[in-house]
């Protein structure tokens, strides 16, 4: 029995192939971030967090950009942004 589940393991993680972007992008979100431990009220604070998406196209309106999904909705990033190709 271990080693068919030794074999389903093996068979799932290198059976499965990503899909590969052309692009990855670097920018900042602003996130809520609590600041306090209390729990009957909770403080929190807007920060800025670094992060990142890959897409295979985008655009830029004025200095935005702005990314469609595959399923339609769209993520607009202000400046300041990095775009560096995969490919």
């Amino acid at each position: 029995m271990k080693k068919l589940y030794f074999l389903f393991f093996v068979l799932a993680f290198f059976g499965c192939k990503g899909k590969d972007w052309k692009y990855k992008i670097r920018g900042e979100v602003e996130a809520k971030v609590k600041t306090t431990e209390w729990p009957l009220a909770p403080r929190y604070e807007t920060k800025k967090r670094k992060a990142f998406w890959y897409t295979d196209e985008y655009r830029i309106t004025n200095d935005t950009l702005v990314i469609t999904n595959s399923d339609g909705s769209e993520w607009k990033i202000a400046p300041p942004y990095e775009i560096d190709s995969i490919k």
